[in-house]
Parts: structure tokens; sequence; C-alpha cells
């Protein structure tokens, strides 16, 4: 919705990378059991369990139409091909924070198994975080961001306007001091990016972050 409000399409491209493939299978599972009585996931299980109040699950059916507006709104605006590459920093930080903070039942974003109805038991819960930490970004945003640059021109765009490779000095990139891997490796990540977009992501990275040294993770 702040995409939208601020005709940000930074914001619009980034949330396309994270919700159109995963809101898509969400749909079908959803659809596929209202058909057939059978899922196709199980991703959308809590949709039918009278346990859980008809308003709760209600509001869950904006994964439904969610990947539609964005679609809509990334198509005027015009995608932001760096878009991926500022969700993926994004989820690196969101994914611990899901790990540590919240409750196994929820099963938020898929960090303690890909079923919501009971935890993954193959591997130690630390692997698996880290592998879902290579896997939405390899997996899920990469094949949908190379997707959205091949229909919206966005590679012929940037391969025309810098045809003629250019050096990047990294040593007069700023760098807060004192600051430790993880610092340097969102303030490099974000060096080409236009100057209100990086300030932007390193401060929604920088608060997470900071939440998580405060909570002692």
């Amino acid at each position: 919705m702040v995409a939208l409000w601020l005709e940000s399409r930074f914001l619009a491209s980034m949330q396309l990378i994270a919700v159109l493939l995963p809101s898509l299978v969400w749909l079908g599972d959803f659809l596929i059991r209202l058909l057939t009585g059978h899922f196709l996931t199980r991703w959308t299980h809590y949709m039918f369990r009278p346990d859980i109040p008809l308003t709760i699950r209600a509001l869950s059916l904006y994964h439904g139409w969610l990947p539609f507006l964005l679609l809509w709104l990334v198509g005027r605006l015009g995608y932001y091909g760096r878009g991926w590459l500022a969700q993926t920093l994004l989820t690196w930080v969101v994914l611990p924070v899901c790990f540590f903070l919240t409750d196994p039942v929820r099963a938020l974003n898929g960090v303690f198994g890909p079923s919501g109805e009971h935890r993954q038991e193959c591997v130690a819960p630390g692997l698996w975080l880290a592998l879902m930490m290579i896997v939405y970004p390899m997996c899920v945003y990469l094949p949908t961001h190379l997707s959205c640059a091949a229909f919206s021109g966005e590679y012929p765009r940037r391969l025309c306007k810098h045809s003629t490779p250019r050096a990047t000095n990294l040593q007069t990139t700023w760098l807060p001091k004192g600051s430790g891997p993880a610092t340097r490796l969102v303030v490099l990540a974000t060096t080409r990016l236009p100057q209100q977009e990086k300030v932007m992501i390193q401060r929604m990275v920088f608060g997470l972050l900071g939440a998580l040294a405060l909570f002692g993770i």
C-alpha cells in the first residue's frame, strides 16, 4: 500500500518479487481445494479449519488479489531491476527475526518447515533456516526478477546505458566507523542504488539489525 500511495516503482518491484510466486501457489492450492476437495501443497489448510474465526480467514484472502494488484502497479510505474537485491537483503533480516522471535505454531515464512501444520524434522532447525535464506533469493526471487526484467525490457535498456564497462572504486565507498561484516555487506550491496532508495534500504535493514541486537540475538 505504501508503494501504491507513493507511486514508488522501487517498492512495488520489491513486493512483486517477494509475493508473486508464493501467492500464485497459495491461490492455486486454495482454488484446487475448493474445486476438488484436495490440497495441492496444503499451504491453505488453515483456510478450511472451522476452529479459526471466519474473519481471520477472510483477511488472508489478500494472497489471492495482491499479486495482480502489484502486476498492475508495476505495469504502470515500470519495473525496477535492482528490487530483487533489496528484497534479498530484507529477507536475510526478516527470516532470522521470524525464526527467533515468533511462535513456531504460526509457521511464518516457512522458517520452521514447508507446511504450517507441523515443524520439519529432516534437518537441524538452524540448517533449515540457512537453506531458506538461500532458497528464497535463488528459487523464488531470481526467477521472478528474470521474468519481470524480460517482459519489461529492463535488460536491453540497462545494456544500452552501460555498454562500456565502468570501474567501481570500493575504497571510496562510505562505511560507518567500526562497522562489522553485516553492515559492510549492506552498504556495499546498495552502493550503486539511487540515493533515496539506498538510504531507505539501509535504514530499514539497520533498524531490523538493531532490533535483533536489542533482543540479544
